[in-house]
C-alpha cells in the first residue's frame, strides 16, 4: 500500500469516526427519552434490554465484531442472572448464539437456566421449558459437532434427571467420549 493511500485511508476512519462521536451525541437523549417512555407502570426492568443496547452494538455487529457484541451482552445476562430476572436472559441467549454460534458457555448455560431457573410457584421445576433446552443443545451441537460439552450436558443434565431416558443419555455421553 503507497504511503498516498494510507494517508487517505486514515483520513477516512478519522472522518468516520467523527460521523459516529456526532451520531451518538443525538442519539443518546433518544435512547433515554424512549427507555423512559418504554418504562412499565411502576417501574421494572421488562423493556430494558433493547432500550438500553447502545447503537455502537448494532454497528459493531454490522462491521465484523459480532463475538465482541455477543461478549459484551453475554456479561449483561450474568446481571439479570444475579438479580433473579431469570426471562430477561433468554432473548440475549438467542441474540449471543446468532452472533457467535461456536460460544459454547451460551448454549450450555443458556440450557441450565432454562431447565433450572424457570419454577413454578411450589419451586418445583417447570418442565415446558425442557424442549427448548434440549433445542438449544441440538442447535449448539449442529454448529460445534466436535465439542464434547455440549453431548454431555445434553445427556446428563436434560435425559438422564428429568426425563428419565437412560438409554438416550448413554448415547450421548458415548458422544461425548468420542470427542
Amino acid at each position: 500500500m503507497t504511503e498516498a493511500k494510507r494517508k487517505g485511508l486514515m483520513v477516512l476512519v478519522l472522518v468516520l469516526l467523527a460521523a459516529i462521536g456526532v451520531t451518538q451525541h443525538f442519539v443518546d437523549p433518544m435512547q433515554l427519552r424512549l427507555a423512559r417512555e418504554a418504562q412499565p407502570k411502576g417501574g421494572g426492568p421488562q423493556s430494558e434490554l433493547m432500550v438500553q443496547l447502545p447503537g455502537q452494538f448494532i454497528v459493531a455487529a454490522a462491521a465484523g465484531f459480532k463475538e465482541v457484541v455477543a461478549g459484551v451482552l453475554w456479561a449483561r445476562a450474568d446481571g439479570f442472572f444475579h438479580r433473579g430476572e431469570y426471562h430477561s436472559i433468554v432473548p440475549i441467549v438467542r441474540m449471543v448464539t446468532w452472533l457467535d454460534p461456536h460460544n459454547i458457555e451460551v448454549f450450555t448455560t443458556g440450557a441450565w437456566h432454562l431447565d433450572y431457573n424457570f419454577v413454578e410457584s411450589n419451586s418445583m421445576s417447570d418442565k415446558r421449558y425442557i424442549p427448548s433446552a434440549i433445542a438449544l443443545l441440538r442447535e449448539g451441537i449442529a454448529n460445534n459437532p466436535d465439542i464434547w460439552d455440549i453431548y454431555f450436558e445434553l445427556g446428563f443434565a436434560h435425559y438422564a434427571y428429568k426425563l428419565q431416558d437412560h438409554d438416550e443419555a448413554v448415547k450421548l455421553m458415548e458422544e461425548a467420549c468420542k470427542r
